[in-house]
């Protein structure tokens, strides 16, 4: 079998996989809400160095570098790869820092519109959603 079968998305079961992971990921992190859940992950106990959780989050890194570069290979130029993945990526974390700022100002001990124009607020609002980094003072 050619890899660029196996990566054809209606060939393979990545979405399974992923599934499957998510569910790894959300039974690895139970222990924190069970007070011996730990000690009883099957992952810990067969490979004595590692939980569940972490195997399936390497598990998804991986996943993501087979499509990814799946997507690469498949586009005409890099140009075209840049602009699909930038239309992929930043519209969901525009949506998650908006949504930050949302609950902000209703946790906020300031009103709606002083929480809005505050310049730490615009400052996060600006750096989170084009992926600035913070500048310590």
């Amino acid at each position: 079998m050619k890899l660029a079968f196996a990566l054809n998305r209606k060939s393979n079961n990545f979405d399974l996989l992923r599934l499957i992971a998510a569910s790894a990921v959300i039974f690895g992190h139970a222990y924190a809400i069970a007070p011996f859940g730990a000690l009883l992950d099957p992952v810990l106990k067969a490979l004595v160095f590692d939980r569940s959780g972490t195997v399936a989050v390497k598990f998804f890194f991986f996943l993501s570098g087979l499509v990814v570069t799946n997507s690469l290979l498949e586009r005409k130029s890099a140009a075209s790869f840049v602009v699909s993945r930038g239309l992929r990526v930043f519209p969901g974390l525009i949506m998650c820092v908006l949504f930050a700022v949302l609950i902000g100002a209703f946790l906020s001990t300031e009103n709606f519109a002083s929480y809005l124009s505050h310049p730490d607020t615009i400052s996060y609002l600006y750096n989170n959603s084009f992926l600035q980094s913070i500048k310590w003072t």
